[in-house]
């Protein structure tokens, strides 16, 4: 009990209330029965990025199936790790004392996200699952891990990431500024009963998308001008975050 009261102040000194409402309601309620978001699609692109030299008390490495005790400390069952890293995920990790402190994980094939969408990702990786533990938040843990992810992953060939940000969660609008980013669009769902309802790039849409029939994205048929045009005081509230 004492352990999720501590859970519940931490995030609402880091996230504050409404995010802290909107993470409670997501874990009571499975998703096909109620769910309602408002996601920030961005991209970055590596030969854009000049990170800063990597702070060697929070060093990274790439997670493999011996971490599997640690990244499932993240929230992520062991079977959902298993199924990201033989879906040819990388996972960038950061552990001190056996306790996971930052994990973030960098998919280069397509993912079904939010049980309902399906985000390809192309040249590009799609970011999923980031994740910095409780007691470690506010010490820029996921700048930490970019720095170590982005130069390995353009030796790699990739040309950037991909990501969907909730809109509520303000610690990862802010953590994501210190790097050139891009908007690119906005998804607002309303999920119910199975049914959804969305707005996307301008575009409605109601259809019975599941994890097994999800709704393809392609992140680069979005209009980056058009959603400039639309946004701009919301993308000015954002970059100030």
């Amino acid at each position: 009990m004492w352990g999720n009261l501590r859970k519940v102040r931490l995030s609402l000194q880091h996230s504050g209330l409404a995010r802290t409402a909107q993470r409670a309601l997501q874990r009571l309620l499975p998703p096909w029965l109620f769910d309602a978001n408002s996601l920030i699609a961005h991209e970055v692109k590596f030969s854009e990025c000049r990170l800063p030299p990597a702070n060697e008390e929070w060093l990274h490495r790439w997670a493999n199936k011996d971490d599997l005790e640690l990244l499932t400390q993240s929230g992520l069952s062991a079977k959902e790790v298993h199924a990201l890293l033989d879906q040819g995920g990388y996972a960038a990790m950061c552990a001190k004392d056996g306790k996971l402190v930052a994990s973030t994980w960098y998919l280069p094939n397509p993912y079904v996200t939010y049980n309902w969408v399906r985000v390809v990702p192309d040249q590009a990786l799609y970011v999923a699952a980031a994740y910095v533990a409780p007691e470690f938040r506010g010490r820029r843990l996921h700048l930490e891990t970019r720095k170590f992810a982005y130069a390995a992953l353009a030796d790699l060939g990739y040309n950037g990431i991909i990501s969907f940000v909730e809109h509520l969660n303000k610690s990862s609008l802010r953590t994501g500024g210190v790097t050139p980013r891009r908007y690119l669009g906005r998804l607002s769902y309303l999920r119910l009963l199975g049914t959804v309802v969305y707005r996307f790039d301008g575009k409605w849409g109601v259809g019975f998308w599941n994890r097994s029939q999800p709704l393809n994205v392609r992140f680069q048929d979005l209009d980056w001008n058009n959603f400039q045009i639309k946004h701009k005081d919301a993308i000015s509230g954002l970059d100030n975050q």
